[in-house]
């Protein structure tokens, strides 16, 4: 599972995606019309645990990312 960030209209926004490899993420990211990529992390199994599915493979915001990461305790 990885965390991407991504710059769209001049915002950084936060895209997760599972893949083998931040390579695969990124691919599969930009099959769903993502571009602008910045930087991508991989999370660690328990992390991944904690991430909602209703955040995954969605464009989500500074502020939303910030907040997921509050409720996961990773901040």
């Amino acid at each position: 599972m990885f965390w991407m960030v991504f710059e769209i209209n001049g915002e950084k926004c936060v895209w997760i995606e599972e893949g083998g490899s931040l390579m695969v993420a990124r691919l599969k990211a930009s099959l769903q019309g993502v571009t602008g990529f910045v930087e991508g992390h991989e999370l660690d199994k328990k992390t991944a645990e904690k991430l909602p599915k209703a955040s995954m493979r969605k464009i989500l915001s500074g502020t939303k990312a910030q907040r997921l990461l509050a409720t996961m305790g990773q901040r």
